[in-house]
C-alpha cells in the first residue's frame, strides 16, 4: 500500500500563472465532484478564496516541499477546518469589510447548521487539500504570479450547468480578448494617469464576472510602470457568487483601496452602484466601530492588569495574619 503524499510535500509548478491556475481549478473540480456534497458551488469556491487570501509565505525545503500551512490543514478534522475558514474570513473582514461582505455568498454557508453541514465541511476539506497539493499557496505568495491569474472564472463557468449559465447570462471574456480590450482602456486613460498619477483614472466594468477585464487592465498598467492601486476600480455583476469572487480578486490583485464592487441588475437598477457605495461605507463604519470597541476593551483589561500588579507589588491586600479577625 502506497502512503498518501502529505499536503506539505513537493507539488507541480508552472512558469505560466494561467496554466498553474488551470491546474489548480482542475484538481479542485475533481475533488468537489468526487465528494458528492451537492451543487452549492459557493462551498469549493469559498474554500479556494480563503486559501488564496491567506497569502501564506511558503516555507520550502531544498526540494520545494514542506509548506507548513498545508501540513497543518491536512492534520485538521473537517470541523476544525471549518473553524479555520471562519477565522480566515473574519480576519480579512477587519482588513476590507467592504469586499469581504460583498463576498458573503462565498462564506455564509460556514454558518449554516443543518443536516448537510458535516458533509459540506468534509468536502471543503477535501477541496482544500487538492488545491494545496496543486500549489495554490505557492502561487498566491508571489506577487507577479498572483496578479496574473484568475482562480475563479473557470470554476464558476465549469461548475454551473449550461442552462443555469444561459439563465444568468453568464459569459466570461476569453483571456486574449480581455487583454486586447484592456490595452485600449489603458491607452485611453494613460494621459490622465501621466498627468495625475496620484488621482489616477477610473476603470469600470458593469458586467465584470470574476473581474477578468479589470485584471487585464491592471496587467497593462504594471507593464507601463504604473501602480493599479493609484486608480479607481468599479465592478458589478448580477450574480452574487461572481460579484463575490470579483471582490476577492480585487484583494488578490492588489487593486488598492479605491475599489467598489456591486451586485445588481444594471438594466433595472440605474442607481445600483451608488447603493453599493452606501453599503460599502456602512460596512467600513461598522468595522471602525468594532475596532474602537476592541481597543477600548483591550485598554480596560490592560488597566485592570496594571492595577492588580500594583496591588500585589505594594502588598495592599490584607493578609490573613493582619486581618482583624485573626487570632494569635
Amino acid at each position: 500500500m502506497t502512503a498518501r503524499r502529505p499536503a506539505g510535500g513537493s507539488r507541480a509548478r508552472y512558469d505560466d500563472p494561467a496554466r498553474w491556475g488551470r491546474h489548480i481549478d482542475d484538481k479542485v473540480m475533481d475533488a468537489w465532484w468526487g465528494s458528492q456534497a451537492g451543487s452549492d458551488i459557493a462551498v469549493p469556491i469559498g474554500t479556494v478564496a480563503a486559501l488564496a487570501l491567506v497569502r501564506w509565505q511558503p516555507q520550502l525545503t531544498d526540494d520545494g516541499g514542506g509548506l507548513e500551512l498545508g501540513t497543518e490543514i491536512e492534520a485538521m478534522t473537517p470541523e476544525n477546518f471549518g473553524k479555520w475558514l471562519q477565522l480566515a474570513w473574519g480576519l480579512y473582514w477587519f482588513e476590507r469589510p467592504d469586499l469581504v461582505e460583498r463576498a458573503r455568498p462565498l462564506h455564509e454557508w460556514l454558518h449554516a447548521d443543518d443536516r448537510g453541514a458535516p458533509r459540506r465541511l468534509k468536502a471543503a476539506h477535501h477541496v482544500a487539500l487538492a488545491a494545496i497539493r496543486a500549489g495554490i499557496l505557492e502561487l498566491v505568495a508571489v506577487d507577479h504570479l498572483r496578479h496574473g491569474v484568475d482562480l475563479f472564472g473557470a470554476l464558476i463557468e465549469q461548475m454551473r450547468g449550461k442552462a443555469d449559465k444561459r439563465a444568468r447570462g453568464d459569459f466570461y471574456t476569453p483571456r486574449p480578448i480581455a487583454h486586447a480590450l484592456a490595452a485600449i482602456l489603458v491607452r485611453d486613460s494613460i494621459g490622465e494617469l501621466a498627468r495625475n498619477a496620484q488621482a489616477g483614472a477610473m476603470f469600470t466594468d458593469p458586467t465584470a464576472g470574476s473581474g477578468g477585464l479589470l485584471r487585464a487592465a491592471a496587467d497593462e498598467l504594471r507593464d507601463r510602470g504604473l501602480d493599479p492601486a493609484d486608480c479607481a476600480w468599479r465592478a458589478n455583476d448580477v450574480d452574487p457568487v461572481a460579484a463575490g469572487t470579483c471582490a476577492v480578486n480585487a484583494m488578490l490583485w492588489d487593486l488598492g483601496p479605491n475599489v467598489l464592487v456591486g451586485c445588481f441588475d444594471t438594466l433595472t437598477d440605474p442607481d445600483g452602484m451608488e447603493e453599493a457605495r452606501t453599503e460599502a461605507l456602512a460596512w467600513l463604519a461598522e468595522r471602525d466601530t468594532q475596532l474602537s470597541q476592541l481597543r477600548m476593551l483591550s485598554a480596560v483589561r490592560h488597566a485592570q492588569f496594571l492595577v492588580a500588579e500594583f496591588g500585589r507589588a505594594n502588598n495592599t491586600e490584607p493578609s490573613a495574619a493582619s486581618s482583624p479577625d485573626a487570632t494569635t
